[in-house]
C-alpha cells in the first residue's frame, strides 16, 4: 500500500506541473490566438468590402459623369430636346446629334460592364437617346419596361434608384442587368426626364470574385431599400446559421450593404489546430510524466539496494565508493520543446496573418479621369476661348496618358522623354513664370536611345522645390552626350547648395534614404536606373563650387 501511495505522489509530482505548463501553454495561446483572429479578420473583412465598394462606386461613377453631362451642359440639353420633338431634320440637326450620341458612346465605351444608356425628356413622341442606336422611337424599342419604372417612380421621384431585370435580346441569349435609374428634374423640382445606365451583371460580379473574394467567402449585395442586387457565387444562405462569421459594411454615397459571410471552421482553423495539439500535448506530458515515475521508482530500487549493500560491506570494513551517475533533465528539455513548439507555430501563425494582410489596389479608372479632363477643358474654353487654364489642362492630359502607356521593362525613346518633359516646362512655366531657363544639348545619335519613363521629371521637380533664390534666376542645364561608347546624362543648376548630410546619403549605395522628403526622387530615380540597364548605370550627384546640384547618370557601353 505505501508503495503504491508512493508511485501516485512520484507520478503527480513529476506529471502535474508538466501537464500545467502544457495547459497554461495551450490555453493561453488558444485565447490569444481567437481573439487576434477575431479582431484581424473584422479589420480585414471592413478593408475587403471597403475595396469592394470602391469598386462598384467606380463602375456607378459612370452616372454620375452623365448626370453632370447633362444638367450643366444646357446648350446640349436644349439641343437633345429640339431633337427629341423634330420629324424633318437639318444637316445641322445631324451633326447636333452626332455630337451627342458621341458622349453617351465615350461613356458606354468606357467601361466593358456598360452594355447601354437611355436619355429621354419628355416628348410628344416619346423619342429615346440611345448609346446603341442613336433618336429612336419608344414604340421600336425591345426593351421598354425603363419607361414604366420610371412612370411609376414620378409619384415619389427620387434622384437614384436601382433595379434587376432580364433582357432577352433577338438573337442573343439572356442579360441580367442591374439598371440605374437617375431623375433629371427641371427648375420646379419635378421629373422631366432620367438618364438610365444598363450594367452587365455576370461580368461585374465574376471580376469582382476574382479580385476581391477569397476562396469558401460568400459576399451579398443589397440597395438602400434592402432589395438584393448581387449574390457572389450564387447560391442561398441562411443568415442564421452559426456556423458562418458576417461582417457588414454601408456605403455612405449610395446606401448599399455589404455583407461577407466567410465559414468559422476556416476562419479559425488555426485555434482549432492549437486546441488539439495541446490535448495530444497534454496526454504525452501524462505519458511522459508515468515513464519519468517509473524510472524514478527504479533509481530508488537501485539506490536502496547500493545502500544496503553498503551498509553490509561496513561490517566488514569493505566500504566502496560507487559514485552515482547523474542523468540528464529531462524536464528541461521537455520544456525546451514546448517552447520551441509554441514559438514554432507563433511564427507560422504570425506569418500566415502577415500575408492576409496584402492589400488588393484601388485602381483610378483612367477614361473616367480623361473625360473629367475633358470636360473640364470644355468649360474652360467656354468662358472666352483658349487661355492658361486651357492650355495646362491640355499639358497635364499629355504627361498623365504618357505616364499611364508606360512600360518598365521596354522604357521610352529619348526623344519621346524629352518631349514629355518639354511639356512638363510648360506646365512649371506657367507657375514659376521667368523664374529659370532650361538650356539642353543633346546628341541627335541618341534620339532613339531608350530610358525609364519619367527619367528627368524628378530631377527638375527636385530643383524647382529646394534650388531657388532670392530675386534670382534659376539657370537648369540638361546635357545628353556620348562619351566613347558610354551615355552621360548631366542636369545641372545653378540654385541653392545641396548640404553635405543629403549629399552623401544620395551616393550611399546601402543607405535607404526614401523618408527623406528632399531627396525621395533622386533616391528613386537613382533605383529605378540601376534596375532598367541592369546595374550597368551609375548614378552620382555632387555639387561643384559654381553649381547648385549636378546630377550625372553614365551608362556603360
Amino acid at each position: 500500500m505505501f508503495i503504491k501511495n508512493r508511485l501516485v505522489r512520484i507520478y503527480i509530482q513529476h506529471s502535474f506541473p508538466l501537464i500545467l505548463a502544457v495547459l497554461v501553454l495551450g490555453i493561453g495561446t488558444i485565447a490569444i490566438t481567437s481573439h487576434s483572429i477575431t479582431v484581424d479578420s473584422e479589420r480585414q473583412a471592413v478593408k475587403q468590402l471597403r475595396g469592394i465598394e470602391t469598386y462598384y462606386e467606380t463602375i456607378l461613377e459612370q452616372m454620375d459623369s452623365l448626370n453632370l453631362m447633362f444638367t450643366t451642359n444646357t446648350e446640349m440639353v436644349s439641343h437633345l430636346r429640339q431633337l427629341l420633338t423634330t420629324e424633318d431634320y437639318s444637316l445641322q440637326d445631324y451633326r447636333d446629334m452626332r455630337l451627342i450620341r458621341s458622349f453617351l458612346s465615350a461613356s458606354s465605351n468606357a467601361s466593358p460592364y456598360v452594355d447601354s444608356i437611355y436619355v429621354f425628356f419628355d416628348n410628344a413622341s416619346h423619342k429615346v437617346l440611345t448609346s446603341n442606336d442613336s433618336l429612336v422611337s419608344l414604340s421600336e424599342m425591345s426593351d421598354r419596361g425603363w419607361y414604366d419604372t420610371f412612370s411609376e417612380n414620378r409619384k415619389n421621384p427620387s434622384e437614384t434608384y436601382v433595379r434587376q431585370v432580364t433582357l432577352e435580346p433577338e438573337g442573343a441569349g439572356k442579360k441580367h442587368v442591374l439598371r440605374i435609374f437617375r431623375t433629371i428634374m427641371d427648375s420646379s423640382g419635378k421629373p422631366t426626364g432620367v438618364i438610365v445606365l444598363n450594367l452587365l451583371k455576370d461580368p461585374i460580379a465574376n471580376d469582382l470574385a476574382d479580385k476581391f473574394l477569397e476562396t469558401g467567402k460568400l459576399l451579398y449585395i443589397r440597395d438602400q431599400n434592402g432589395t438584393l442586387l448581387f449574390t457572389i457565387p450564387d447560391k442561398n444562405v441562411d443568415f442564421t446559421n452559426p456556423d458562418f462569421q458576417y461582417f457588414t459594411h454601408v456605403s455612405q454615397r449610395y446606401g448599399w450593404v455589404y455583407t461577407l459571410i466567410a465559414s468559422r471552421k476556416d476562419l479559425y482553423h488555426v485555434v482549432d489546430t492549437l486546441r488539439l495539439f495541446t490535448i495530444i500535448l497534454a496526454f504525452v506530458a501524462a505519458l511522459l510524466g508515468l515513464f519519468l515515475t517509473l524510472k524514478t521508482n527504479k533509481k530508488e530500487r537501485v539506490f536502496i539496494s547500493n545502500v544496503l549493500r553498503q551498509l553490509e560491506k561496513a561490517g566488514e570494513h569493505d566500504l566502496e565508493n560507487d559514485p552515482i551517475k547523474s542523468e540528464e533533465n529531462i524536464f528541461d528539455y521537455l520544456n525546451h520543446s514546448v517552447i520551441k513548439a509554441f514559438l514554432d507555430q507563433e511564427y507560422f501563425r504570425v506569418k500566415t496573418e502577415a500575408l492576409e494582410y496584402r492589400t488588393l489596389q484601388m485602381q483610378i479608372n483612367p477614361h473616367f479621369l480623361f473625360n473629367t479632363l475633358d470636360t473640364i477643358y470644355w468649360k474652360a474654353i467656354k468662358l472666352d476661348g483658349e487661355n492658361d487654364i486651357s492650355k495646362m489642362i491640355v499639358l497635364l492630359s499629355k504627361i498623365l496618358k504618357y505616364s499611364l502607356n508606360l512600360h518598365d521593362k521596354d522604357g521610352v525613346s529619348l526623344d519621346d522623354e524629352i518631349s514629355i518633359t518639354q511639356y512638363y516646362l510648360q506646365l512649371q512655366r506657367y507657375r514659376f513664370r521667368r523664374r529659370f531657363e532650361v538650356r539642353w544639348d543633346v546628341d541627335p545619335d541618341l534620339s532613339a536611345f531608350h530610358v525609364p519613363g519619367l527619367l528627368f521629371q524628378p530631377i527638375l521637380e527636385n530643383a524647382f522645390n529646394h534650388g531657388f533664390r532670392e530675386d534670382s534666376v534659376l539657370h537648369i542645364v540638361i546635357s545628353l552626350q556620348k562619351n566613347e561608347g558610354d551615355v552621360i546624362f548631366v542636369v545641372s543648376n545653378d540654385g541653392k547648395k545641396i548640404n553635405l548630410e543629403t549629399l552623401a546619403q544620395l551616393n550611399s549605395s546601402g543607405e535607404d534614404v526614401s523618408g527623406k522628403s528632399v531627396s525621395i526622387g533622386l533616391s528613386n530615380v537613382k533605383k529605378r536606373v540601376e534596375m532598367f540597364y541592369h546595374g550597368k548605370a551609375v548614378m552620382m550627384v555632387d555639387a561643384p563650387p559654381d553649381l547648385g546640384m549636378r546630377i550625372t547618370i553614365t551608362i556603360a557601353a
